[in-house]
């Protein structure tokens, strides 16, 4: 933004931003926020992506005097208002995707007990696919998978896996004692060599996190059902 830019803050009506879905498209919002002054609206705009999307990754060391620009005392409101905005827009447009995703699931129904970290495990991952953060399903799917097939092994085998027993170990394992059948053990197979895949700098597609998210609520399912 120019130094000679007025720094004229709108007044701000914060239904326009909890209700966007309510009041009109988000982008209409923003348009009639700033309609006294929608060149400055524009560059807000533009800056905000900027300073978002580097607070959420990494970043360039000059987005920080952005950053710095939006928090100062006399822009306080402008900064809270466009976050609201801006992630209630995210949520927006990730709604009909996250609907169809939600529409694919089926319930896992369990008759056997299990630790409560493998339920936690496997309803954030779901979380994850359903919002579109695959890399970040496709992990936790994995570790959903490991910890159930430990506690499995547990329940079923009397002894705790080792420490130096990894994934491969206990679908060897489980497979070896009949625990798990043949298939399932190809499928917690594929789960883990993508899921390694991801940890090793190959980020996936839609498709292999929905692939990872069935078999490994497939594999579940059998130990547990």
């Amino acid at each position: 933004m120019d130094e000679d830019t007025p720094k004229r803050v709108p007044q701000f009506d914060w239904l326009l931003s909890d209700h966007l879905s309510v009041e009109g498209a988000p982008d209409d919002i923003w348009k009639r926020q700033w309609a006294g002054c929608p060149d400055v609206g524009g560059q807000i705009r533009e800056l905000l992506g900027k300073v978002i999307h580097s607070l959420e990754g990494l970043a360039p060391v000059e987005t920080e005097n952005l950053h710095q620009f939006l928090k100062e005392k006399e822009w306080a409101d402008l900064w809270v208002w466009s976050i609201d905005w801006w992630y209630c827009k995210d949520a927006m447009t990730r709604v009909p995707e996250i609907t169809d995703r939600f529409g694919k699931l089926s319930p896992i129904l369990t008759r056997v007990a299990h630790r409560k970290e493998v339920n936690v495990y496997l309803r954030e991952a779901t979380q994850c696919y359903l919002y579109g953060f695959f890399q970040a399903s496709t992990a936790l799917f994995r570790t959903a998978l490991e910890t159930g097939l430990r506690d499995f092994c547990v329940h079923n085998l009397g002894s705790k896996p080792g420490v130096g027993v990894d994934l491969d170990d206990l679908i060897t394992q489980a497979v070896r004692f009949h625990l798990l059948s043949q298939e399932s053990g190809a499928m917690a197979t594929r789960v883990r060599r993508i899921a390694n895949r991801v940890v090793h700098d190959e980020p996936i597609a839609e498709g292999q996190a929905f692939e990872v998210l069935v078999q490994t609520r497939r594999v579940l399912e059998e130990i547990y059902g």
